[in-house]
């Protein structure tokens, strides 16, 4: 990994305000890295796990969308009022839905073969997808919100339990390390099982360091202290030996925005 030496780089200050306790202007210079052989790219200092149970404790509660609110003044009524509610999950489950249908038809994958499906780091479980219509529902988060009906809230994981189906939602742009963060869902994933990965496009690898040093543009990093492309996210799911069954850029509606994003589709490679 190389580091760009203090990159220009968006960071929502009230990140910096918890996870390294420094007050700071709204947009802040940080220390970053970027690997030119996958397009990975990453902030350089390492939030600890306490520090991110820190920050996503009150995820979407009332004490952060004022947070959003005190540096992005017009958050609420823009976005927060929106963002994480069941029109956005409907939204979201209208794409969600059928592209699952159709990637695992694709494989010759059995819909009422999935007996258990869990969404990591999803919430309240109010996007697991619809469509596997024998399984059991379960959200495993660190937020401190309930699970909607018909879900199961986890609050830790016994390491025993696997499931046959597992998403992670707009995560990975979270988490400091992304390879070290999917051991985790991955020991919980049964042999044979599907891992559903999904993350929003933010920058164009390809142009990004001639941008930074040439001062074309500041990087909007939010909580998001990892970006990704196609390339950057095949390489990860490569890295934990899994086998890619689909990978595309598709235009997501969110119903309070629309972006792209990548959506990525995995399984364990046979074992021999």
């Amino acid at each position: 990994m190389r580091i760009l030496d203090r990159l220009l780089f968006g960071f929502l200050s009230f990140v910096a305000k918890h996870c390294i306790d420094a007050e700071v202007s709204a947009w802040n210079t940080t220390d970053s890295m970027i690997c030119e052989s996958c397009e990975f790219f990453s902030v350089f200092h390492q939030l600890t796990d306490s520090q991110l149970a820190t920050m996503y404790h009150d995820y979407r509660l009332e004490t952060y969308q004022q947070d959003w609110e005190r540096f992005h003044p017009g958050y609420i009524k823009s976005v927060g009022q929106f963002i994480g509610g069941p029109d956005e999950a409907a939204c979201r489950l209208r794409s969600l839905n059928p592209y699952l249908v159709q990637s695992l038809q694709d494989h010759s994958l059995q819909l009422d073969s999935f007996a258990s499906i869990l969404d990591w780091g999803g919430s309240d479980g109010m996007i697991l997808p619809d469509v596997f219509l024998n399984a059991k529902r379960y959200v495993y988060d660190i937020s401190s919100w309930d699970a909607v009906d018909g879900v199961t809230k986890l609050n830790s994981m016994d390491e025993a339990v696997k499931f046959d189906y597992i998403q992670i939602m707009h995560v990975l742009e979270h988490v400091y390390d992304p390879l070290q963060f999917l051991e985790a869902p991955l020991a919980h994933l049964n042999q044979g099982g599907v891992l559903y990965l999904e993350v929003p496009i933010e920058f164009n690898g390809t142009d990004l360091i001639e941008k930074v040093i040439s001062n074309q543009r500041r990087l909007k990093a939010h909580e998001h202290i990892n970006l990704y492309t196609p390339r950057s996210l095949e390489a990860l799911v490569l890295q934990k030996n899994l086998q890619v069954l689909d990978l595309r850029v598709e235009t997501i509606d969110f119903h309070w925005c629309q972006g792209p994003c990548l959506r990525l589709l995995a399984t364990q490679k046979p074992a021999h």
